[in-house]
């Protein structure tokens, strides 16, 4: 009777918030020699980096890779239901098929359920004035 779907909606949102950010850019040096550099940016939660930033100050040998900072950081931090959005429930909308066979087929769907998606944005940098960088960018 119930068909199971998909449709990627929270994915497609939280791929979308990322490109927001994607292309954040800042500028390193003095007199005439400036070097830009870009900001990499990785779906992670904020106490994962810092977790991973301790164990590399740490024991900085263990880590044939490390951190490279500047670095952001973003997470899906909340998800609710939006009351003020909400449409009436028992309202439905009709959509006719017609077939080869000049058949009508009648669909309804009921409203949407508006939600909320919070994201948290989290910026990691050795200096304080490549953070004031990345901000006001």
């Amino acid at each position: 009777m119930f068909t199971t779907f998909y449709h990627g909606m929270t994915k497609k949102l939280t791929a979308t918030f990322g490109t927001l950010f994607n292309n954040i850019y800042i500028e390193r040096g003095s007199g005439d020699t400036y070097k830009k550099i870009k900001i990499p940016l990785i779906y992670a939660p904020k106490e994962k980096m810092m977790e991973r930033i301790a164990m590399e100050l740490d024991n900085p040998a263990a880590y044939a890779v490390q951190t490279t900072l500047p670095r952001m950081s973003f997470t899906l931090s909340g998800l609710e239901y939006d009351t003020e959005r909400k449409r009436n429930s028992s309202g439905r909308r009709f959509a006719e098929k017609i077939l080869e066979t000049e058949d009508i087929i009648i669909n309804h769907h009921y409203s949407e359920v508006p939600y909320k998606m919070n994201f948290s944005l989290y910026v990691y940098t050795r200096s304080m004035d490549d953070g004031l960088k990345i901000v006001i960018y």
